[in-house]
């Protein structure tokens, strides 16, 4: 894998984004054609690396229900709940007073989930019909990004260096198949 500097603005940075749609099938997708790019302008906020792993999540749980998990209805809770990752889901599953992320560190599930800079990405989401776990695979947040967000909540590493970070996990994991990044398992 190829990594490439930043497109140094939004609209280079959308056009590299709607390079990695959600699914090439519209009927899993209801009918629209998402792409990363519609995410990032729902988002339009900084944590890609987040919004990227998210992205994956969502992807992988389309691809596992094949289409029968609604757009409505769906609630999410998740034992990491960065703005990036809460955007992704909610992005797509158009929460209401009812539904939409929530952020509740004791969740528990039934996959393997990676290290993040606080808890895990261990995620639940249940809908009408069914329920899954979903998890980001050990090893795809590496040590070295853990570290430095780690050193930088402590004030000894910039910022600046963290989105560098932020931005090589980002284009390692929207190309990759959700396989690789993402544990599903229907409940």
């Amino acid at each position: 894998m190829r990594l490439t500097q930043k497109p140094p603005t939004l609209i280079g940075l959308l056009e590299w984004a709607d390079q990695f749609p959600l699914n090439e099938n519209h009927e899993i997708t209801w009918g629209y054609p998402y792409h990363f790019g519609d995410f990032l302008k729902y988002h339009s906020g900084s944590a890609l690396c987040g919004l990227s792993l998210g992205f994956k999540l969502v992807q992988s749980l389309l691809e596992q229900g094949l289409g029968s998990i609604p757009k409505t209805g769906v609630k999410t809770r998740g034992a990491f709940g960065g703005k990036g990752m809460r955007d992704a889901f909610n992005y797509v599953f158009q929460p209401d007073n009812e539904t939409g992320f929530t952020f509740d560190l004791e969740t528990r599930v039934v996959v393997e989930c990676s290290k993040a800079s606080s808890g895990v990405y261990a995620f639940e989401v249940i809908y009408p019909n069914g329920k899954y776990h979903l998890g980001i695979r050990p090893g795809v947040v590496r040590d070295e990004f853990l570290d430095a967000v780690r050193l930088r909540n402590e004030g000894e590493l910039s910022l600046e260096a963290v989105r560098v970070l932020q931005w090589e996990m980002c284009q390692r994991v929207l190309p990759a198949p959700p396989t690789e990044i993402c544990n599903v398992r229907k409940l």
